[in-house]
């Protein structure tokens, strides 16, 4: 027989000895309750077994999350690439109007009917969320493509550059936007086409 001292909520109790008895038959006797110890044993298997479960439960919503966050992300890319191959389409035939406008059009209603085509692109990139890329905010290695480069203060010598080695954002203070030859447009922040420029060295 074991003697333990123990406290109990009822005051008249504190300090007074709790008799454990330890019988040979594996059960244990507490002030004259009588617990069986593979019922304890069984407990805290159980116990063990609801932890592990709450593991997997939290595990598997985690899993549930990230294929979700997947699906939104693909589905939002697939419409992204749906939306370029349709846009693209028709960027051909916008840059063949824009050509023509700024080509001399003596025909008054002609060039009218011109301008309110032109327009209408216009509007139907803008309410597909497309917009063209602003020259004037400057140029970008990320949203242009350098056609050519001019010297300074000498708009005569043409010179090509690589694009693919110049593909850095240390070029957006060397260069200097003089001409568009072909609109960029951008839906957002993703890039559809780059604009091709004429640009000026800043170096001299």
């Amino acid at each position: 027989m074991v003697y333990f001292s123990c406290h109990f909520k009822d005051k008249n109790a504190i300090g007074a000895p709790m008799i454990i008895d330890e019988n040979e038959n594996n059960t244990i006797t507490i002030e004259n309750q009588t617990i069986n110890s593979s019922d304890t044993d069984e407990i805290v298997s159980l116990k063990n077994s609801l932890a592990k479960a709450t593991q997997q439960l939290l595990y598997a919503k985690a899993d549930i999350e990230n294929i979700r966050k997947n699906n939104i992300k693909e589905i939002h890319n697939e419409q992204m690439r749906t939306l370029n191959r349709v846009v693209t389409a028709f960027l051909d035939p916008f840059d063949s109007i824009e050509r023509c406008l700024k080509s001399e059009i003596n025909d008054e209603k002609t060039k009218t009917g011109i301008e309110m085509i032109y327009q209408a692109f216009i509007k139907g990139f803008n309410e597909l969320g497309i917009t063209i890329i602003d020259e004037k905010q400057g140029f970008s290695p990320h949203m242009h493509e350098i056609i050519s480069v001019v010297k300074p203060k000498d708009h005569t010598e043409i010179i090509k550059v690589d694009n693919e080695k110049n593909n850095n954002t240390n070029l957006s203070d060397e260069y200097a936007i003089i001409e568009v030859l072909r609109k960029g447009f951008v839906k957002n922040t993703s890039l559809i086409r780059a604009a091709q420029v004429v640009v000026e060295s800043k170096n001299k």
